[in-house]
C-alpha cells in the first residue's frame, strides 16, 4: 500500500525510494513490486540511456491510489 501511495503522489518512483523514502527492507521491496505488478497496479520502464527500474501506477492502480488518499482524508477527519 505504502508503494501505490508513494507512486500516487509522486507519479513515478525507483526502488531505492522505495527503500530510502518509505524505510521499507529491500527484500520486502522486490516482493511488493513483483505482487503489485502481477496484480496490474504498477507497471516498470526504463529510461532511455539509463538502467535504472522505473515504476509508475497503471490505470488500476491510480485508482487504488486515490482510495488509499481517501482513506487517509477520513482518518485525518477530512
Amino acid at each position: 500500500m505504502q508503494i501505490i501511495y508513494f507512486l500516487y503522489q509522486n507519479h513515478e518512483g525507483i526502488i531505492s525510494d522505495f527503500i530510502y523514502k518509505l524505510k521499507i527492507a529491500t527484500n520486502c521491496v522486490s516482493k511488493a513490486v513483483d505482487m503489485l505488478k502481477e496484480l496490474g497496479l504498477i507497471e516498470e520502464y526504463n529510461v532511455e540511456g539509463s538502467n535504472k527500474r522505473v515504476f509508475r501506477l497503471t490505470k488500476k492502480g491510480k485508482k487504488m491510489g486515490k482510495l488509499l488518499m481517501r482513506m487517509e482524508e477520513i482518518l485525518e477527519g477530512d
